[in-house]
């Protein structure tokens, strides 16, 4: 799964003008140019990590805590309990697309759409 998420970031990446990053941070602009650029495969995920975590940063700290809470406890315990924690991060912040993003993921790992591709 993995690698299928890199492989469409870059592939995005290069079909896509970097101008037409969904963010508002000036930011994304300049790291899509630097992927479009990378030269090594390191050097490539070093920047997609940048992306996902400005992507992942809201500007209200209990927004921040509740996406981190949520997603360590996709990672370690039941994906209920991170739904739970992501309808929460969707309720403070409707506007913020990565909790819509990680809600939809769960609910693809296990919700009603589970195994949906």
């Amino acid at each position: 799964m993995v690698e299928f998420l890199f492989a469409t970031l870059i592939f995005t990446m290069l079909v896509v003008p970097p101008v037409c990053a969904d963010q508002t941070d000036a930011k994304s602009v300049d790291l899509f140019r630097q992927l479009q650029s990378a030269q090594e495969l390191e050097q490539a995920q070093f920047i997609e990590n940048r992306i996902w975590d400005m992507w992942h940063t809201h500007t209200d700290p209990q927004v921040d805590n509740t996406m981190a809470i949520g997603v360590l406890s996709m990672q370690h315990g039941p994906l209920r309990k991170s739904l739970a924690t992501f309808d929460k991060v969707v309720a403070i912040a409707p506007n913020f697309s990565a909790g819509w993003n990680i809600k939809g993921d769960n609910l693809i790992y296990d919700g009603p759409l589970r195994g949906f591709r």
